[in-house]
C-alpha cells in the first residue's frame, strides 16, 4: 500500500498488482498465502548502510516464514527476491526454504501450456529490474511469460538485459560497484 500513495499520481495500482500474481498462480493451480504479518524486505534499510534495523527486520521476517512451514516463497518484487535469494543468506545462513520470483515459478506453467492468457492485442515492452537482471541472471522468465500471452507484441528495448537502463533502485541508491557490497 506504501507505493499505492508514491506511485498515484502515474497510475499505478501496486495492490492491484498483488492482486494480479495471486491471480496468475491460482490459474496455474497454485493457491499462495499472503501472511498479514508480512513486512519490507529491509532492502532500503541495508542498501543505505542501515544494517542493525535491517537484520532486526530480517530476523522477522525469517521467523515469520518459518513459522507458517513453508517450503516455497515467491517474491513479485525483484529487491524483496535478490534480498532472501542473496544478502539474506549471508547474513543468517540456510533459510530452510526455497526462493523464486514469480516469473521463474509460473514460466514452466506457461511452457506446458498450464497457464492461459487471455489474447492481449497491444505493444508492450518489459524493463530488466537490476536485482531481478544483473543480480540474479533471470532474463528469460519474464520474456517466456509476455511471449505466452496471445497477439501481444513484444518490443524489447534498445538497451536491454544486462545492458539495461538502471531502476534507480530503492531511493535512487543505484547499482553501480560503488553501492555493491
Amino acid at each position: 500500500p506504501y507505493f499505492g500513495v508514491v506511485f498515484r499520481d502515474l497510475g499505478v495500482d501496486t495492490v492491484e498488482m498483488a492482486n494480479s500474481v495471486i491471480r496468475l498462480m491460482n490459474a496455474s493451480g497454485k493457491r499462495p498465502v499472503v501472511s498479514p504479518d508480512e513486512r519490507c524486505c529491509g532492502h532500503d534499510l541495508y542498501w543505505t548502510g542501515d544494517t542493525g534495523t535491517f537484520k532486526k527486520l530480517a530476523r522477522a521476517n525469517l521467523k515469520m516464514v518459518r513459522d507458517t512451514g513453508a517450503t516455497t516463497v515467491v517474491f513479485a518484487c525483484p529487491e524483496c527476491y535478490a534480498m532472501f535469494k542473496l544478502v539474506y543468506p549471508r547474513h543468517f545462513g540456510p533459510l530452510g526454504f526455497e526462493v523464486a520470483h514469480v516469473t521463474e515459478f509460473l514460466a514452466p506453467y506457461a511452457a506446458k501450456g498450464k497457464l492461459a492468457f487471455n489474447e492481449r492485442a497491444l505493444k508492450a515492452t518489459y524493463q530488466d529490474p537490476c536485482r531481478l537482471g544483473r543480480y540474479l541472471g533471470v532474463y528469460d522468465a519474464p520474456r517466456e511469460l509476455l511471449a505466452a500471452v496471445p497477439e501481444l507484441d513484444v518490443r524489447e528495448m534498445p538497451r536491454a538485459r544486462a545492458e539495461a537502463v538502471c531502476c534507480g533502485s530503492s531511493g535512487w541508491v543505484g547499482c553501480t560497484r560503488i553501492n555493491k557490497s
